[in-house]
């Protein structure tokens, strides 16, 4: 159908209903693996007209609406439904009420930012969320409404608001600094505008079959698992975030299952997928039907684009249907991707220059101090991209590094509350632009090479890790706080390249008047980043008083500690790095249940703690002797990521699904051997 005749999402659905009402859309993978609930075009028009109906009584176009859901098909009802009645829709993430010390704050600050009317979301989550919203006074006094118990008749006799195109639609809250997510402010057509660039500058239509794993409320999940389906035509088949994490294969298998064409993540996703599957695996699937793999959201890396089309050949897969693209919330999504079958292009550039902000390229005899950058496409419709000096405001030439700067449709109304921002970030200006044209700062360090876009860097300190987007102000309050030894304001957190990822590095600096464990301190900054913030810390570095890099004024200068850093300048007194050591490996199969219970107990016991604790120290990449199996596992750095990792080869080498959800943060490997034992002795079994 064309697109073109509907100003609205709205618009459209209604009349996708009208059109074909018995269409499938969409379809859940329960457990990541088996069709489930399906919704057709005429089923998403009433169902999300049941909950428009519902809820405008309750709000005034404009007004915010809360919207709280897992990955699923409520989400998709409630957004069309918000959308219908006027409203602006403001996904967040669940919290985790095992770790609402790190997750509920995220979620008071965009309550107060935003002040939400109502609160949508399910029965189940209201009800696992009650018992906690007396310590969240501010959310217990909004109105709550459940969306999956809505009155299916409420539709009948009910149209949508009539509103304008660029009347807002959508908060997109991003990462801030200091516990202070700020709201980008999307409006109607900037959603339809930018999805129609992501179907045209990847061929997408009604004849491609997606699926998709990608959280509901990130960007990128919300155009490709939530508004390409419906704008397309094309069946889309969804599942859980943490199911695909828990085992990727299970994204692999979908794809080969519903012969899909199309299906993207963050770079991390592949790498992962070619770690976490066999070659027996991979020689069963059939991937030779995708057309499109997008990669975005963090740095595309090109080791990662070799290993994944070197392990998957044996599927079919091509590497020219991998797309490496680049964009921002502010942007509502994408900015540059889409080169139709060919393989991505990547530039050999000497690292030293680019360090400085100089593209040099390297020939191919030169093989050291080199980086290779992936190109991330070209402009999208109607989308203008310029390189400008960031301080002088001048446009820049090809192959000269300078922040991007876009201007596009697609581009959002500004930051929620938040005018002088605004004003610096979506409405910059040129210093020799006497037509005042306004553009949207990126914050991105990029250049142009042969009409392709390569992100160089990052003009900001923002710190990227699996696709999460974490300001470095946050690990350095964290990591202070962490213990009393640590001097207050000298600490710097960075990433660097490390392993063939980005990696996260913190230094502090330690007062040596006080008579401490270096160990026990480095053992804490990464318990209490971990358990804040979900990912483990690759390097803490403890420093001597007054040694870490200050401007004049006191300010940290994350830049040169970095640099410092890599070129083993600070002075140090104490380096925990968790990289690959020598060390005694688990030798052999997995124990397996006969043999194991066959032993006496405290035997039995010993045995699948050193077997557990060889996993660990394989995934941490660390000695088995530095693993203590006494030791809660977020202590010894390991992250949610890692700790679904070790759940899963519980369930594939042990039989025993384990869930570690919320345990990691307090189970050791010796209590988890004791779990694995306790369900090895469950009668049945």
């Amino acid at each position: 159908m064309s697109n073109q005749e509907s100003q609205t999402f709205v618009e459209h659905i209604q009349r996708a209903a009208a059109r074909d009402p018995d269409r499938v859309i969409y379809t859940v993978l329960d457990d990541g693996e088996r069709a489930g609930e399906t919704l057709t075009n005429g089923e998403l028009d009433r169902r999300a007209r049941a909950v428009g109906a519902t809820i405008a009584p309750r709000v005034r176009p404009g007004d915010r609406v809360l919207m709280m859901y897992p990955s699923g098909l409520e989400f998709v009802v409630a957004l069309f439904g918000c959308l219908g009645a006027g409203a602006v829709a403001v996904p967040v993430a669940l919290p985790d009420p095992s770790r609402l010390n790190r997750t509920l704050p995220r979620l008071k600050a965009i309550v107060e930012d935003a002040a939400p009317r109502v609160v949508l979301t399910t029965t189940r989550v209201h009800k696992q969320f009650a018992p906690f919203l007396d310590q969240f006074p501010a959310l217990a006094r909004i109105l709550w409404l459940t969306t999956d118990d809505v009155d299916p008749t409420a539709s009948e006799g009910w149209s949508p608001r009539q509103v304008e195109p660029a009347a807002l639609a959508f908060f997109q809250y991003t990462s801030g600094s200091t516990g202070k997510p700020k709201g980008v402010m999307l409006t109607h057509r900037n959603l339809l505008h930018n999805t129609d660039c992501i179907a045209r500058a990847f061929a997408i239509d009604a004849r491609d079959t997606s699926v998709t794993w990608l959280p509901n409320f990130h960007d990128m999940g919300l155009a490709f698992g939530v508004l390409i389906p419906t704008y397309t035509q094309g069946p889309a088949f969804l599942m859980s975030p943490i199911e695909f994490m828990r085992r990727p294969a299970r994204w692999l298998e979908a794809m080969h299952d519903h012969k899909a064409t199309a299906c993207g993540a963050p770079n991390f996703a592949y790498d992962l997928c070619v770690r976490k599957t066999t070659p027996a695996q991979r020689a069963a699937w059939d991937l030779s039907r995708l057309k499109l793999v997008f990669n975005g959201s963090e740095p595309v890396r090109a080791g990662t684009l070799r290993r994944f089309a070197e392990a998957f050949a044996v599927s079919g897969y091509r590497p020219a249907a991998h797309h490496p693209c680049y964009g921002l919330a502010e942007n509502t999504c994408i900015v540059s991707g889409g080169n139709a079958e060919i393989e991505p292009p990547t530039l050999r550039v000497r690292g030293a220059a680019l360090e400085q902000g100089v593209v040099e390229l390297a020939p191919a005899s030169e093989t050291q101090g080199v980086t290779e950058l992936v190109s991330c496409g070209h402009t999208v419709l109607d989308t203008e991209l310029l390189i400008v000096a960031p301080t002088e405001r001048v446009r820049l030439g090809e192959d000269v590094i300078g922040e991007l700067w876009v201007r596009s449709p697609s581009s959002g109304a500004g930051f929620w509350s938040r005018e002088l921002l605004s004003e610096q970030v979506f409405k910059a200006q040129l210093a020799d632009d006497d037509e005042r044209v306004p553009y949207l700062r990126t914050g991105d360090l990029a250049f142009m090479h042969d009409g392709e876009l390569y992100i160089a860097g990052r003009l900001k300190d923002l710190i990227i890790i699996r696709g999460r987007n974490i300001y470095p102000q946050d690990i350095e309050s964290a990591a202070e706080e962490a213990h009393s030894a640590l001097r207050p304001g000298c600490g710097a957190a960075f990433s660097i390249d490390a392993s063939g990822e980005e990696q996260l590095v913190v230094v502090h600096e330690l007062d040596t008047r006080q008579p401490v464990d270096p160990d026990e301190v480095v053992s804490t900054i990464r318990h209490e980043i971990a358990a804040r913030f979900g990912v483990h810390v690759y390097s803490v570095v403890l420093v001597y008083p007054r040694t870490i890099p200050k401007t004049s004024s006191g300010k940290i200068q994350r830049r040169a500690c970095r640099e410092a850093y890599l070129r083993r300048k600070l002075d140090m007194l104490a380096n925990s790095v968790l990289e690959s050591a020598p060390g005694v490996r688990w030798a052999g199969p997995a124990p397996t249940r006969e043999v194991v219970l066959a032993l006496p107990y405290a035997e039995r016991l010993g045995v699948m703690t050193e077997y557990l604790r060889a996993q660990i120290a394989q995934m941490l990449s660390v000695d088995v002797g530095a693993v203590d199996v006494g030791k809660p596992l977020i202590d010894l750095g390991m992250d949610s990521v890692l700790a679904a990792d070790l759940e899963s080869l519980c369930a594939a080498q042990l039989d025993a699904p384990v869930n570690l959800d919320q345990e990691y943060e307090s189970v050791s490997a010796r209590r988890l051997a004791k779990a694995v034992l306790s369900l090895w002795d469950e009668p049945g079994r």
